[in-house]
């Protein structure tokens, strides 16, 4: 597909200004209210399985490490990605695709704050880890405003019959919340926007596993 091939273009460009040799876009199967999805954003597949990742090697090869059955003939046809690798133990397996591709042991990470701490914490043994969590940051930079102006300013592009009604405890965000209004989306990022937030893709706990056992402990 011509928008996968943008997709892996864009993402080897982000590898290349970072100085990754790998980088690994995670999915636990959930998302959250206003938060992007990167891995339905670069494979257009929308997991259901625990743990899913697309793993981008800096010389332009990809793949889609699937845990269990059920999510890989979906992939197969919904995905522009055509290496779709099954796995009955991802961890094993992800650390195993990641020395293949990790060579000077940098690995550029999206979706970690959905992974375990065990699962993260095995990445971390073996590799240097960097944060790839910038799609929305991005676009919010090419906007001049904040990722939560954008997020609002998405919300009033809905139709005049919504309302975002935003929570603050200080002046400071109240003014940037209301900085919004001046934030101008036209269709293309309104398109770009609705690909990283999809319809229906809120879901799951409201914290990570991993934070689970801190709350109300």
């Amino acid at each position: 597909m011509a928008d996968g091939k943008a997709k892996l273009t864009k993402a080897l460009e982000l590898m290349e200004r970072r100085g990754l040799d790998c980088l690994v876009i995670y999915s636990r199967g959930t998302s959250f209210v206003l938060k992007p999805f990167p891995f339905y954003y670069f494979t257009e597949f929308r997991p259901m399985g625990r743990n899913s990742a697309a793993i981008v090697s800096a010389s332009g090869e990809a793949l889609v490490l699937l845990e269990g059955q059920s999510d890989a003939a979906r992939a197969g046809r919904q995905s522009w990605v055509q290496d779709i690798r099954r796995t009955f133990d991802f961890p094993k397996d992800l650390r195993e695709c990641l020395r293949q591709f990790a060579k000077k042991g940098i690995v550029g990470i999206a979706g970690s704050d959905e992974m375990t701490y065990q699962l993260y914490e095995g990445i971390r043994k073996d590799w240097t880890i960097a944060v790839a969590d910038d799609v929305i940051e991005e676009m919010a930079r090419e906007k001049n405003c904040h990722p939560s102006q954008l997020a609002l300013a998405w919300v009033l592009a809905q139709g005049g019959d919504i309302v975002p009604i935003p929570g603050t405890k200080r002046r400071k965000y109240l003014e940037e919340n209301v900085g919004a209004l001046e934030v101008e989306l036209n269709a293309d990022d309104l398109r770009c926007l609705d690909e990283v937030f999809p319809s229906g893709a809120a879901s799951g706990q409201r914290y990570p596993e991993h934070m689970l056992s801190l709350v109300n402990a």
